[in-house]
């Protein structure tokens, strides 16, 4: 079981999690992986509510252009 709470960690780092992680256990491997998906869905949110307050100054004409040049 271990090792499945360590894969879902490695899903949601994108890359081997450390070595010292594996002393934690399951539930705390698997907290720190919700954790881990919270923060970047939150920091995701942020970044597309910053871009939208940003083109709030590109005329309107502008806009859907830029947004496509940001993707």
């Amino acid at each position: 079981m271990h090792h499945d709470a360590l894969q879902a960690l490695q899903e949601e780092l994108g890359t081997v999690p450390p070595d010292d992680l594996a002393v934690l256990s399951d539930g705390q491997l698997r907290a720190l992986a919700t954790a881990v998906r919270e923060a970047r869905e939150r920091q995701s949110a942020a970044l597309d509510d910053a871009t939208e307050s940003a083109l709030g100054y590109v005329p309107r004409l502008l806009r859907a252009p830029v947004r496509r040049i940001l993707g």
